[in-house]
């Protein structure tokens, strides 16, 4: 018999704000919000961390070869681009190993869709991925949960904002960016990974569920692409940045 658990919430006559609505103000309270949450004293839980690993098991030459058998050609593309998806594999996979050691509780998924928002405050919900992470991972990734557009695109202001209200609580970023940057690979190889696996039908699936996961696919193997050339954009505006508020 299978076990079953869920998460329950207390009714919130609120509002989730989709991405064209967020402004820099949002994004500074959800920057307040997670340095609380990183400041934080849990040990009193006793939650046990789970042993650190970076291997990510994912065999993307296996998943190819499924292309090739099943002949799906909307997913030709994996294909075309499997040397890049095995680099940005192997940098999360170095950038992991390097963000051990130093590890805080939090959400771990801060976007617009896990927050409502009452009285011009957030409301936080949906913590069915928290657990342990690097901080910087944890603040770059939700940083730019806040500081994108539909385009991918770096609001400026956005980013500044987010950075401005999370020291402005004493909490400490003395981490060096690039890792953190490199790290966030790995959740959009984990999300391309089972949506393969629903398109190739490695899982059960029906008809209209394999059509949506080929297109999450596609759309993630985009999402990496832009997020490679943000990257070194983002470690330029965090140089200008430490500057500015003095980060150690």
């Amino acid at each position: 018999m299978e076990t079953h658990y869920y998460l329950v919430f207390r009714w919130v006559d609120a509002v989730m704000l989709t991405t064209h609505q967020i402004t820099a103000d949002h994004a500074a309270k959800i920057g307040k919000q997670l340095a609380h949450i990183h400041s934080a004293d849990l040990s009193s839980l006793q939650i046990q961390q789970p042993p650190e690993s970076s291997e990510s098991g994912v065999s993307w030459d296996e998943f190819v070869e499924h292309i090739r058998l099943q002949g799906l050609t909307a997913l030709d593309p994996v294909t075309t681009n499997l040397r890049q998806i095995k680099r940005w594999a192997d940098v999360s996979s170095v950038a992991m190993e390097q963000l051990t050691g130093t590890v805080v509780l939090s959400h771990r998924d801060l976007d617009a869709k896990n927050v409502l928002w009452k009285s011009g405050l957030p409301v936080l919900f949906d913590w069915e991925s928290a657990g342990y992470i690097h901080p910087m991972h944890d603040f770059v990734e939700t940083a730019l949960y806040w500081s994108l557009d539909e385009n991918n695109q770096l609001h400026d202001l956005h980013f500044e904002a987010f950075a401005k209200e999370y020291v402005s609580t004493g909490a400490k970023l003395h981490f060096p960016i690039e890792p953190a940057l490199s790290a966030g690979y790995a959740g959009k190889l984990e999300w391309l990974a089972y949506s393969l696996s629903k398109a190739l039908r490695l899982e059960p699936v029906d008809d209209q569920e394999q059509q949506v996961a080929v297109q999450q696919v596609l759309e993630t193997l985009t999402a990496l692409k832009d997020y490679e050339v943000l990257c070194p954009l983002i470690e330029e505006r965090w140089i200008d940045l430490t500057m500015d508020l003095d980060i150690d």
